[in-house]
């Protein structure tokens, strides 16, 4: 018998933690050929919560493994983050991020063994927007100094960069600043997906807003000195409003960093206004595979094929295409999922993506042979994968109040269900955390909620750990 261990954020020492009053006002630090920064730190007093748990090992019995959910808020605001950096492992500590009440971002920091937690609320850098919106989501990363990043933005305007000022951990001052062009003009960005490399240049890619209507494209920008300089924006999807179908809005699902290789993994689809361009974001189509070198900062095919220092859509379609959803259907206008999401094949090193296919009204998984985009129906319609200590692919799933998990042996052609395990929350939305394979942030999103872009500061928000 398995037992869920529920800790709760529920009896807590709550520390004043006076950061020091600094000028508010905006400083630039050039350097040659990198991006200026419009700085300012942390500036206002913050809470600190430090909460020791209760567990109650009686509660939902199940079979196998032992599930442990440490609740670290219940004052989430819903959002539409992608399946990546949401935490980090590393030594004794786990790092956390997560969109407070009004899309403010929390940190938290957690002991590896005994999933005991504290948390701060690092506050927005300016409250430019008037409404609460659910893109302005957090991500999370590490740099090899031990500088924890969190990267947010404002929904198709600027984009926020917060750095510790500890190595390894989230007390003291935070600076806070502005990624924009050299000249200072905004990013116009949305979706932060940062990323770091083996030599620890630190990576953020994300989609820029245009005056046009349905072109939308991917950028990135870098840092070589753990975030305190970057690069000028760069191209990376860019299909330069090229489409008759004006499909030209890029959706990244997700990136994710292949230590072994070096290489960053990236599945996307495509959006847009279609022929009769009445509004954008109206159609979805394909699914799509690149990897980056950051070595050199050039693309490649799964096939190998050298794509250059950007894709286009000439590329993406002769040599970027995973999956081919078919001419485009008014009534079921989007045919693939916001974030098909990509993770590498334990066992043979390919890329491998899951998506939903809304005309087909189910799951699948593309997955290469070494020759070509194999595709086969799934059981379930996946939240993310893992791989287990046996090097099994895992995949992660969730119905009502039931969390799945299933694994496959041969490389997704055929799965068993190893876990059904009974949660307090209806878990919708579960990532996994960076270098740890047994621990993932979980939430639960209601539809009415994430729709409606209103309510902020109601939503469960738990750390779950899976041990044998």
């Amino acid at each position: 018998m398995t037992d869920i261990n529920l800790i709760y954020p529920r009896d807590f020492n709550l520390n004043q933690n006076t950061i020091d009053q600094a000028d508010r006002t905006n400083s630039t630090e050039q350097k040659s050929s990198v991006l200026s920064l419009q700085a300012s730190s942390v500036q206002e007093s913050e809470k600190i919560l430090t909460y020791t748990p209760r567990i109650d090992s009686s509660l939902f019995p199940q079979p196998n493994s032992e599930i442990s959910l440490v609740e670290l808020t219940r004052e989430a605001s819903s959002e539409g983050r992608r399946t990546m950096a949401a935490g980090i492992a590393h030594g004794d500590n786990i790092f956390i991020t997560w969109s407070g009440p009004d899309m403010r971002p929390q940190v938290a920091q957690c002991h590896r063994e005994t999933l005991e937690c504290r948390s701060r609320d690092l506050g927005a850098i300016r409250e430019v927007r008037d409404v609460y919106d659910f893109h302005d989501y957090t991500h999370l990363v590490r740099t090899h100094d031990g500088t924890l990043h969190v990267f947010y933005s404002n929904h198709s305007q600027h984009l926020w960069h917060i750095r510790s000022s500890q190595p390894d951990n989230i007390d003291g001052s935070w600076h806070k600043s502005e990624i924009t062009y050299l000249d200072g003009a905004a990013t116009n960005a949305t979706y932060p997906m940062p990323v770091v490399s083996n030599d620890g240049t630190l990576f953020v890619f994300f989609r820029q807003t245009t005056e046009t209507k349905s072109y939308r494209p991917i950028n990135f920008v870098k840092s070589t000195d753990n975030g305190l300089t970057w690069s000028e924006p760069q191209a990376a999807i860019d299909f330069q409003n090229s489409r008759s179908d004006h499909l030209n809005e890029i959706y990244v699902g997700r990136m994710i960093h292949d230590k072994e290789t070096d290489r960053i993994l990236m599945s996307w689809t495509l959006s847009g206004g279609g022929p009769e361009y009445t509004s954008r974001d109206t159609y979805h189509k394909n699914v799509f595979f690149a990897s980056f070198d950051p070595k050199t900062n050039q693309f490649y095919a799964v096939t190998g094929q050298e794509l250059g220092s950007s894709i286009d859509n000439d590329e993406a379609i002769n040599a970027c295409l995973a999956y081919d959803s078919g001419s485009l259907d008014q009534e079921k206008e989007h045919h693939i999922n916001y974030k098909p999401l990509v993770h590498k094949d334990p066992k043979t090193g390919w890329p491998l993506i899951a998506f939903y296919d809304f005309n087909k009204e189910h799951a699948y998984l593309a997955k290469w042979d070494g020759q070509t985009w194999q595709h086969r129906e799934l059981p379930f319609d996946p939240k993310e994968f893992t791989i287990t200590p046996e090097g099994n692919l895992q995949a992660l799933y969730s119905q009502d109040k039931k969390f799945y998990i299933s694994e496959s042996l041969d490389s997704g052609e055929s799965w068993q269900q190893t876990q059904a395990i009974d949660t307090p929350e209806h878990f919708n939305r579960m990532i996994a955390i960076t270098d740890i394979p047994d621990l993932f942030l979980t939430q639960h999103i209601t539809k009415t909620e994430f729709d409606s872009m209103a309510t902020t500061g109601n939503v469960p928000t738990y750390l779950l750990h899976i041990s044998e």
